[in-house]
């Protein structure tokens, strides 16, 4: 739904953060598992290990985005409870 506010957006979100915490682990144990098969210190390896870390990189910043998209719902949420909807004046 376009221009979503307030609660109902909330399981929306979820959903994706959750979508995104399952792909990033299934992609780590794979790379993980790749990894294991190749020869130590071999360009393929590094690069499997580049890719691990990247990807807990990345997974250190669902907690900060999750707190930012629960916030954005408690404002839009505020707005519309105080009269601050779009279209009034």
């Amino acid at each position: 739904m376009k221009g979503q506010v307030g609660i109902g957006a909330l399981p929306t979100i979820v959903v994706a953060i959750v979508i995104t915490i399952l792909v990033m682990s299934f992609g780590a144990l794979i790379l993980a598992n790749i990894g294991d098969t190749m020869t130590a210190d071999s360009a393929e390896a590094n690069l499997t290990d580049t890719g691990i870390e990247a990807l807990a990189d990345a997974g250190d910043l669902v907690g900060p985005l999750g707190i930012v998209a629960v916030a954005s719902v408690i404002i839009g949420v505020l707005f519309l409870a105080f009269g601050g909807g779009m279209g009034r004046r």
